[in-house]
């Protein structure tokens, strides 16, 4: 039995070897066919990795170029966006610092061993860098303009005559004897700038209304030498006083423009409630050198200011008029003729920052930023002491402003605008906590773009702003150690 079953054994083998042999010679054929498309795999991945190398190294000397640039920007005073004339090849003189280091310290960063003129002096441009809108504008130099950015384009194209050779793509397509990739067009920009920050305000009192005293001021930190003051400086205020609740001066007849939020034109403060006074303040404001800058409306519950407080406690029946009934104590209110029974010493009102600093571990003059919007305590403690957001009482281009912290002329989260864009006019319009603030952003937005709601804000001014340089002062307000460019795309 055992012979046979071995010669049985033997038997199935000699009949599967044909067939083991056939599979052996198809893996053969596999692998041969299948290797090309393995390498071109293969060098593709490898020719990939250096574009993408190469790409990034570009980046940098685009960055490079473009710091270099901008920190001498502010020399030239031509109207030709584009003075350059050299390469980081062959630079332009000494005498065009701007197009000088851009070009020379490109070179100092070259992406390949030898990637020609990668930068032209066609492609670095001088303009004027906006932080105007939460992205920034750069504008190219023109008449009537200075340049405090530049911008920064490194090629290596075929156009430009220095594109990326690849290694082994057009090996394999010669094999192939196809027409492959041989090389790669790659750029890369950069934007660098000393960044515009507002100088001057001019300011178009247009009016206000109400029963109640408000001020609304503006505040700045100064900065120099290097670092800022440990106090804020007022540099302007302006003030509304009610006069009379019962007869409407001249100031109800007084238009306030339209109010693009929810599409309503020729608004005038008759329109928008009762009580009717002046409205005074500077026109034009010089901000100076500053780290920092916020504005505060202080309202009273009352026609009177902070420093005459009593008055007659029937005042918005119209039996006085205003500011001759007020008075600094209660004495001298009753010897000016307000009844004894009806002698009031209205309370202070809200006060309200248009920035939120919750803790001082970003402000080294808190303490003075606490004593301007937080000065009273209890039942009196002001709106920001209690974390209040400030869309509920800043209002631009009757927009409510949306960021609750660092809601200031260098937040990026404001709606429409920030308070002081570069170069346009806005609206602001105040609130003392009407209804119009709802009780969330979205219930407040919803509420001003609402077209079947009349505003309610009560304190309104327009405000054109002169930009320029503001050295020594980091993009969202706080200051640097010294003045720098900064990449801004």
């Amino acid at each position: 039995m055992l012979a046979v079953a071995i010669k049985g054994e033997r038997a199935i083998r000699t009949f599967l070897r044909p067939s083991w042999e056939d599979e052996r010679g198809a893996v053969a054929v596999m692998l041969t066919v299948m290797l090309p498309v393995f390498a071109g795999f293969m060098t593709l991945a490898v020719d990939m990795a250096y574009v993408y190398t190469v790409q990034d190294r570009l980046q940098i000397a685009a960055d490079a170029a473009a710091l270099a640039g901008a920190q001498f920007a502010g020399s030239y005073s031509g109207t030709n966006s584009t003075p350059c004339t050299g390469s980081s090849a062959a630079p332009d003189a000494a005498s065009k610092p701007y197009c000088y280091y851009a070009e020379t310290v490109a070179a100092a960063n070259p992406p390949t061993a030898s990637p020609g003129g990668f930068l032209q002096g066609a492609d670095i441009v001088l303009g004027a860098w906006s932080v105007g809108t939460p992205s920034g504008t750069f504008t190219p130099v023109s008449a009537g303009t200075y340049a405090n950015a530049v911008r920064a384009t490194v090629r290596m194209t075929s156009a430009n005559g220095n594109a990326l050779g690849l290694f082994f793509t057009p090996m394999l397509s010669a094999i192939a004897a196809g027409a492959g990739i041989s090389n790669f067009s790659l750029s890369a920009t950069a934007t660098a700038a000393f960044l515009q920050w507002p100088q001057q305000l001019n300011i178009n009192v247009l009016g206000a209304k109400g029963w109640w005293y408000k001020t609304v001021s503006l505040y700045a930190l100064p900065y120099a030498n290097g670092s800022a003051a440990s106090s804020y400086t007022q540099l302007a205020q302006w003030t509304y006083q009610p006069q009379h609740f019962g007869n409407a001066t001249g100031s109800a007849n007084v238009t306030i423009g339209n109010d693009p939020a929810n599409g309503m034109t020729g608004l005038q403060l008759a329109g928008l409630g009762s009580g009717y006074g002046t409205m005074t303040g500077p026109s034009t404001v010089s901000l100076g050198q500053y780290a920092d800058v916020f504005m505060v409306e202080s309202v009273m519950q009352g026609p009177c200011p902070p420093s005459k407080p009593w008055t007659g406690s029937n005042f918005s029946a119209g039996s006085y008029s205003y500011p001759a009934n007020c008075y600094a104590t209660q004495t001298a209110a009753t010897a000016g003729g307000i009844p004894g029974s009806k002698v009031w010493q209205e309370p202070v009102g809200n006060t309200v920052c248009s920035e939120s600093e919750i803790s001082g571990s970003s402000n080294p003059a808190y303490a003075s930023y606490n004593s301007i919007c937080n000065p009273y305590t209890g039942s009196n403690a002001s709106e920001n002491s209690s974390n209040a957001e400030s869309w509920q009482f800043v209002f631009l281009n009757f927009y409510p402003a949306e960021s609750a912290q660092n809601t200031n002329i260098f937040s990026t989260s404001v709606s429409p605008s920030m308070l002081f864009p570069c170069g346009q006019t806005i609206t602001h319009a105040w609130e003392d906590g009407g209804s119009i603030v709802g009780t969330s952003y979205s219930t407040a937005l919803a509420s001003a773009t609402n077209s079947g709601n009349t505003p309610e804000q009560d304190f309104f001014y327009n405000v054109n702003t002169t930009c320029g340089s503001q050295p020594g002062v980091g993009q969202y307000g706080y200051y640097a150690a010294s003045p720098a460019p900064q990449l801004v795309q």
